[in-house]
């Protein structure tokens, strides 16, 4: 704005007449700082608005300041139910747990960063919520500290996959712990029955679905003369028995054992060193799978 002259009557008398001031033009120039202000205001209004957090201003004495659409909606009530009013009307169920933040950080200067907070809302009565919380020291120009701001993120889904994942984690855990002492106890009874065979008189073999020789003890094996490992495994079941009674293990005892699961009569083994003929009571049983009590398929 700018003005060329101005003209101001005389209180004197009308001899004296009137007087003309002559003025020099005034120019009235904005002040850059307000369109910057302007501006940032406009910029903080964006931010509020389209922030996908919680975010609010509250004064020294807890009342609203500002607040987004978004702590609106977790707090389950409109912009306006917050805006001037206290935190113990808008908040009444955890007004004295946010009211001593609020003061600790007005006091002290200090923000409180990750606080997590649990409770139910407006919006959702009944349903419990969590949420991840930050309260920062809000100052004017002078550097005062007049309030604070307040950042919220909801965080109940979040902590639900983290709770979810910890029952996960803990049944898993229990299953294994248990699975390993099965096998701990299945092992030490491997190891048991082992012993018994390796000390037992009697002659006691394994063999496979193949009809290949797996075990022979030591006292089987010095009833039949085999002495290495090699010559263990190059003998059949068929090899132990005297040739006349070959064609009734293959066609009887060894299909009932398949058949039944169970065989026992008396025999013929021979020694593989001297051919010595060895009367025994052959008890041979069949070993099936323990999780299902079948037959053990072939590998």
């Amino acid at each position: 704005m700018c003005a060329s002259s101005s003209y101001f009557g005389s209180t004197a008398g009308p001899s004296q007449g009137a007087t003309r001031i002559e003025t020099d033009p005034i120019v009235v120039t904005p002040d850059p700082s307000e369109g910057r202000t302007r501006h940032g205001l406009e910029e903080l209004e964006a931010i509020y608005a389209a922030a996908p957090i919680g975010l609010a201003v509250i004064s020294a004495d807890g009342r609203f300041e500002r607040v987004n659409e978004r702590l609106a909606s977790i707090n389950g009530l409109p912009v306006s139910a917050h805006l001037g009013r206290s935190l113990r009307e808008v908040l009444p169920q955890v007004a004295d747990f946010f009211e001593g933040i609020l003061h600790r950080v007005v006091e002290t200067g200090e923000p409180v960063l990750n606080l997590e907070v649990e409770g139910e809302t407006w919006a959702q009565p009944g349903t419990k919520r969590a949420w991840m919380e930050h309260w920062l020291p809000h100052k004017d120009v002078a550097g005062k500290i007049v309030g604070v701001n307040v950042v919220v993120e909801e965080i109940t889904e979040r902590k639900a996959a983290e709770a979810a994942l910890r029952q996960l984690t803990e049944t898993l855990e229990q299953r294994v712990a248990e699975r390993t002492a099965e096998l701990e106890a299945t092992s030490a009874e491997l190891a048991r029955l082992a012993s018994v065979a390796e000390n037992s008189p009697d002659f006691i073999g394994i063999c496979d679905l193949n009809f290949q020789t797996v075990y022979v003890n030591p006292a089987g094996r010095r009833l039949v003369g085999i002495q290495s490992d090699e010559e263990l495994k190059k003998r059949t079941p068929h090899d132990y028995f005297i040739p006349q009674e070959r064609g009734r293990v293959e066609q009887e005892v060894f299909p009932a054992v398949l058949r039944d699961g169970h065989w026992v009569g008396e025999l013929t083994f021979r020694h593989f060193r001297t051919e010595e003929c060895i009367p025994v009571l052959y008890d041979v049983f069949r070993i099936d799978d323990p999780s299902t009590s079948r037959l053990l398929k072939k590998p």
